[in-house]
């Protein structure tokens, strides 16, 4: 990837989307997982956001991006902003990782969705501190601009009754 450029990048994106991935009939609905790590975004990074804003203003496709610890979301939003992408065409991944609801609150304003996706990883982050977060984005209106999934891929203690936690 890193001898690249940015243009073959998005063509391949784009082929994904439209001719198919690896081979295949199978085509891309959405462009992700495209991430960044915690507390920055490398200049790999950087060049894959702005491949997949290109493809993204070439196909209309929405983006899914990846934060490391709910760290550089609202830095994504705007590097995808600045190369024309429509950022109600974006979800934030992984936003439910630290208290963070100012940030949260921050990116639905600019029109993105948020991923609450880490539900059940209680090591990395209380669910019940997940919950009241939930709760004031509830009481400020704004859930239909949460998306929230289950990403736990550990066994869980009440197994086949997972969406109890919901």
């Amino acid at each position: 990837m890193a001898t690249r450029s940015v243009q073959e990048l998005a063509q391949e994106m784009v082929d994904e989307i439209e001719q198919g991935i690896d081979g295949t009939d199978l085509k891309a609905g959405i462009i992700a997982e495209i991430g960044s790590s915690e507390g920055k975004i490398t200049p790999l990074e950087e060049k894959v956001f702005i491949a997949a804003a290109l493809a993204h203003n070439q196909t209309g496709r929405p983006i899914s991006t990846h934060t490391s610890f709910s760290t550089m979301g609202l830095e994504q939003l705007a590097l995808l902003q600045a190369h024309g992408v429509d950022l109600s065409r974006v979800t934030v991944g992984h936003c439910d990782l630290k208290d963070n609801l100012d940030n949260i609150l921050k990116m639905i304003d600019l029109g993105a969705y948020v991923q609450f996706d880490t539900i059940g990883k209680n090591s990395y982050y209380p669910d019940e501190k997940r919950i009241a977060m939930l709760h004031a984005l509830r009481d400020r209106g704004l859930l239909n601009r949460v998306i929230a999934v289950d990403g736990y891929y550990a066994p869980l203690p009440f197994k086949s009754q997972w969406w109890l936690w919901l």
